[in-house]
């Protein structure tokens, strides 16, 4: 709730003078994650789609093609791809996380408590930006923390079924990263117990839509650029987001352990 200044108006009507003391209390707009489209993220936050891949997303790329996936792992690749080209048109988001989704995130192995880091689920955020208050749920978050998030670097969001494909999975990943940034720069000023980041990281994140087609996003200030479709159905394109996950997770480290 945010609380305005007096406003002294003075009024001049001809010789007549009113003077019109004003207090009032004046509640933000809420905006929800889920009502934000990629137009009005772009729109609000001043970002700056890119048509070719930026910096970062190259960085990425290249170093998930250096990734190397175990027996064991291409494995239960085969049945999780195998699984998912059986079931997913009838999963709903819960069975989307707790049948692929978790499955995939194990074998990557983001917790690590000597980083104070992990990944962490179903987690609200909320800043006031402008004249809105701007909350939701974030689905996934990899971040520094052991019971909670503080810092995030990367995001899950939106888990869509195939029969009720509503909503922009784009513009609401968007506005919780943006939102994630802000609070970064708020929160970890007065935090005594993890060290504030020196630098302003990169944020990365992914979006699921019909339960199977995987879009990464790489982002730096305002520019972002959002990778093709990986098809997670097909095996070849499924060991490719296991590397991207796994490589996401050496960004991830590698920056922790440089700041320590």
């Amino acid at each position: 709730m945010a609380f305005s200044t007096d406003n002294v108006r003075l009024w001049m009507y001809g010789k007549n003078c009113i003077l019109q003391k004003k207090h009032h209390m004046e509640s933000p707009q809420i905006l929800n994650f889920s009502s934000f489209s990629e137009q009005k993220a772009i729109l609000l936050f001043g970002l700056d789609v890119q048509a070719k891949p930026i910096q970062e997303w190259h960085d990425w790329l290249e170093r998930s093609k250096n990734i190397e996936v175990s027996d064991y792992e291409q494995q239960q690749l085969e049945k999780l791809a195998h699984t998912l080209g059986l079931y997913s048109r009838g999963w709903n988001e819960e069975e989307l996380r707790l049948k692929f989704i978790a499955l995939l995130i194990n074998l990557v192995g983001f917790d690590n408590y000597e980083l104070r880091v992990a990944f962490f689920a179903e987690r609200p955020m909320q800043i006031e930006y402008k004249d809105f208050l701007i909350k939701g749920i974030a689905d996934g978050i990899v971040a520094t923390g052991i019971f909670e998030p503080v810092s995030p670097f990367f995001f899950i969001h939106e888990y869509k079924r195939e029969k009720d494909n509503t909503g922009d999975p784009a513009g609401q990943l968007l506005a919780s990263m943006r939102v994630a940034s802000m609070l970064n720069d708020q929160s970890l000023e007065s935090n005594p117990f993890f060290k504030k980041i020196s630098v302003q990281k990169p944020a990365y994140g992914l979006y699921i839509i019909i339960n199977r087609l995987w879009f990464f996003i790489s982002m730096k200030k305002e520019k972002y650029y959002i990778s093709r479709a990986y098809d997670a159905g097909e095996i070849n394109d499924l060991t490719a987001i296991l590397q991207l996950l796994k490589a996401q997770k050496q960004i991830i480290f590698d920056f922790l352990a440089k700041e320590n």
